[in-house]
């Protein structure tokens, strides 16, 4: 778990730029320092697959807690561009089987 208060920065996978492990999950609260409105995008999502299908996700929830509605679960190869409204953003990465950078 890790919370961050800056006016721009970044997240990565678990020991950037080397595959991450599996059965990971990783959790940040990103929070504005002005008490505004947060935008989220990603440049690049690139999960393994396991049977065809993508096991790893990317969720976003509007506030600081799962109890906050759920924005969007992110699949490989989705975009990401979104705005909160509210001024924390909870972000949980779970990986399923060992994965990409």
């Amino acid at each position: 778990f890790k919370e961050a208060a800056y006016e721009k920065g970044s997240i990565s996978s678990f020991q950037y730029p080397k595959p991450y492990p599996g059965n990971l999950q990783c959790t940040w609260i990103i929070k504005s320092l002005s008490g505004s409105v947060i935008k989220f995008t990603t440049e690049n999502l690139d999960f393994p697959t396991c049977n065809g299908a993508t096991c790893d996700y990317l969720e976003v929830y509007d506030g600081a807690s799962k109890n906050h509605p759920k924005l969007a679960r992110f699949k490989s190869g989705q975009e990401i561009d979104l705005v909160s409204s509210h001024d924390r953003l909870l972000i949980v990465f779970k990986s399923q089987v060992l994965g990409k950078s």
